[in-house]
Order: structure tokens, then sequence, then C-alpha cells
């Protein structure tokens, strides 16, 4: 179906003429049923942000605060060298 557009268009880009398209929609609508995966005796295992994020699962939860974690962290060292290269700038001067 792609394909027949692409052709069309570039038809239509050559020739100069305006493409006349249409197109089909369909409506409907659609049931969501959410249910619980585990019994309610059980403990599942959360990951840290199963507040914020509850469509994540332990590890990609784990995974975004390492990630997080490892930004703040090279922030904090960005910032310290450039403190200590302000410094020694004023000392010179």
């Amino acid at each position: 179906m792609h394909w027949k557009i692409g052709c069309a268009s570039l038809i239509t880009a050559l020739s100069g003429r305006p493409l006349i398209a249409g197109a089909d929609v369909q409506r409907g609508t659609y049931d969501v049923t959410v249910t619980q995966t585990h019994s309610a005796g059980t403990n599942l295992d959360q990951g840290p942000l199963a507040g914020l994020l509850p469509q994540m699962n332990e590890s990609q939860q784990w995974l975004l605060c390492g990630i997080g974690l490892l930004i703040i962290g090279l922030l904090g060292l960005l910032i310290k060298i450039w403190w200590q290269s302000r410094r020694q700038i004023k000392e010179q001067s």
C-alpha cells in the first residue's frame, strides 16, 4: 500500500496535477480489562519507582535509577572540573 502512495505522489509531482486521495476510516471501541498478575496473599517484588512508574517492571526501574545516578555523578564531576578551572583562572589574573 505504501509503495502505491509513493508512486502516485511521484507521478503527481512530475505531472504537476493535484492529487485527489481518499481514505476509509473506521471507528471502533475497545474494552480494556486490567487484572492483577499475582494473588492477594503473595508479595510482589517492586522496584524503587513502583508508585511513580507502575507500568515498568523491577529491572527496568532499577536500570532507570542507575542511569539517573550516573547522570548525576557525571554532572557533579563536570561542575567540580569547572569550579577548579574557574578558581585557577582567578588566581592567575
